[in-house]
């Protein structure tokens, strides 16, 4: 298998979630999800200047724990 088809299939096989699924999946309000979001976007495009990437990247980090642009920002300002 080539080298491109292994990205294409990784990309195929990625599940992004939306705002939505990861405020019911957390158990948050999904105005908290927003909020994080952008502050996400604004956090990401400090390594890309691709906005549907920083949102992927952000939404990503999002699913794993709905408040990790806060506890980043409380990590930074120590």
């Amino acid at each position: 298998m080539k080298l491109i088809d292994l990205i294409e299939k990784e990309n195929l096989d990625k599940k992004t979630f939306t705002p939505k699924q990861i405020a019911d999946k957390h158990g948050v309000d999904l105005s908290e999800i927003k909020d994080q979001l952008k502050k996400g976007i604004k956090v990401e495009l400090e390594h890309t200047t691709d906005e549907s990437i920083a949102r992927e990247i952000a939404l990503d980090h999002l699913a794993e724990k709905p408040d990790y642009y806060d506890r980043l920002e409380k990590v930074e300002s120590e």
